[in-house]
């Protein structure tokens, strides 16, 4: 199900937790174990591009495998 987050700061503004809403989704689907790394494509600009920090396209690439 849907991780809504509430921001005082723009009360008009609902945000949606990505991380915690894929978990759910994968878990919800038979996934036994999800890992979050807990990295931030936004907060962390030597690793990551991201169009919301810096307001340009770019290229991203992610995945995701399961054990052998």
């Amino acid at each position: 199900s849907p991780h809504y987050e509430r921001n005082d700061a723009r009360p008009s503004h609902a945000h949606l937790n990505l991380t915690a809403t894929a978990a759910g989704i994968l878990s919800d689907g038979g996934v036994a174990a999800v890992t979050n790394l807990g990295r931030c494509t936004h907060a962390d600009a030597e690793a990551f591009y991201s169009y919301r920090r810096d307001g340009k396209t770019g290229r991203l690439a992610a995945f995701i495998s399961l054990p052998a």
